[in-house]
Formats: structure tokens, sequence, C-alpha cells
């Protein structure tokens, strides 16, 4: 065995093994299962959404309006008469997609202004950080 395939079966062998740490500490972590489910629950109701509506969340039932929780609609009505449930799953794929968007948005903002600081050296650097602290001394509600 030469040296540097065994230093590549080491480092194989630390990288399991940090992965298998990882996963011992999550499993272990009973917070972190409940916001695992709930993420994958949210993701399963984005995706499959129109599917598993009980009711077409945009039909209007005036006669049905405000009603309470019920076995025919399990989170009640709205004033139009739509269902509460049908709503939030279909609004679940919204929500989903503008986090998707707004994440990556900021993902291609972030790397190019890193890649500019890191290339162009500590000038571009400070200037950016500087532009960075300015956006964000200025309150949210200031925003359109």
């Amino acid at each position: 065995m030469t040296a540097t395939a065994h230093v590549t079966g080491l480092k194989r062998a630390k990288s399991r093994n940090l992965w298998r740490d990882a996963a011992r500490r999550f499993v272990r972590n009973k917070l972190a299962i409940v916001g695992m489910v709930v993420v994958v629950v949210f993701l399963v109701l984005a995706i499959l959404g129109s599917a598993i509506t009980p009711y077409d969340p945009f039909d209007q039932d005036l006669i049905a309006a405000l009603q309470g929780p019920s076995a025919a609609h399990w989170l009640g009505t709205d004033d139009l008469g739509r269902d509460v449930l049908s709503r939030l799953i279909i609004g679940a794929r919204t929500a989903l997609f503008v986090a998707i968007v707004t994440i990556s948005i900021s993902l291609v903002i972030g790397i190019v202004l890193g890649t500019m600081a890191g290339y162009l050296g500590p000038w571009a650097d400070t200037l950016i950080m500087w532009f960075s602290d300015v956006v964000q001394s200025i309150p949210p509600y200031c925003w359109p």
C-alpha cells in the first residue's frame, strides 16, 4: 500500500465517522427530529398540494361561510365559505416558491460579492463590507 492510498483511506474513514457521529447526534436530539418532520410534511404538502386538497381552495360557498372546525371542514371556512385547510395547503406551495427564489437570489449575490472581495483584494473587501453595513443599518420598515 502506498502512502497516498493510506492517507486517502484515512480521510475516507474520518469522513464516514464524521457523518456517523452527526447522524447519531441528530437522532438523539428530539427537537431536531420534530423539526425535520415539520419540514418534510411542509414539503410534501407543497409538492402534492392540489392533489390532496379536500376542496377547491377558490370555490366559494356563502352558505357555509365562517363555519368552525368540523368533520367536513377540518379547519373551518373563511368569510366567503372557502375551506381553510385547502387554502393553507395551496399557500404552502407559494411560500416554498418564494423561499427558494429568495434564497437563490441571496446565494448568487453572496457568491458574486464574495468572489469579488477575494479576487480584488482588501480594498474591495472593505468597500463591500461598508456597503453591507450601510444596508443592514436601515430599519426593515423603510424598505418597500
